[in-house]
């Protein structure tokens, strides 16, 4: 069960803490219009469930902390189709290479025909194709495993 409410602010407050930053964000002047998570798997749980697009593959195991997820994008509403995505994404590929990681991989959802900002929240195919990132995997349809190796 997802961690909501309350109990995940604390543990959000928590990691930023810790570190490293759980993400980069994009700004509009001083406005943020977007934001991406990104960090090591280890500090992202749900994204190594077995039953999930993101499942780790043996090569790139969760506990190594130089292997990244880039899990989430949000754009603000206004801001998006206009390349928002993709600056975040090469904002977060500067700064997991600065933070030594050695690959970042992103379950994607494919987007050859349009879909809903909201059935996009793990980023569209396209954007992380055109970044680098090759497919190593597809464990649900429509979702492939991309990764992008540093």
């Amino acid at each position: 069960m997802p961690l909501l409410g309350e109990g995940a602010r604390r543990l959000f407050e928590e990691r930023v803490k810790q570190g490293p930053p759980p993400g980069v964000l994009a700004y509009a002047g001083d406005k943020a219009v977007g934001w991406l998570q990104i960090g090591p798997r280890a500090h992202i749980p749900e994204w190594n469930n077995p039953r999930r697009a993101s499942t780790p593959l043996p090569d790139a195991p969760a506990e190594d902390e130089r292997n990244w997820a880039a899990s989430c994008f949000f754009v603000r509403k206004g801001f998006r189709g206009k390349g928002v995505t993709g600056a975040l994404l090469d904002g977060a590929i500067d700064f997991a290479r600065a933070s030594g990681a050695r690959l970042i991989e992103a379950a994607a959802m494919e987007n050859q025909d349009k879909r809903s900002a909201e059935g996009l929240y793990v980023g569209p195919e396209s954007v992380f194709r055109r970044a680098g990132f090759v497919e190593v995997a597809r464990q649900k349809p429509g979702r492939p495993l991309l990764r992008l190796m540093i």
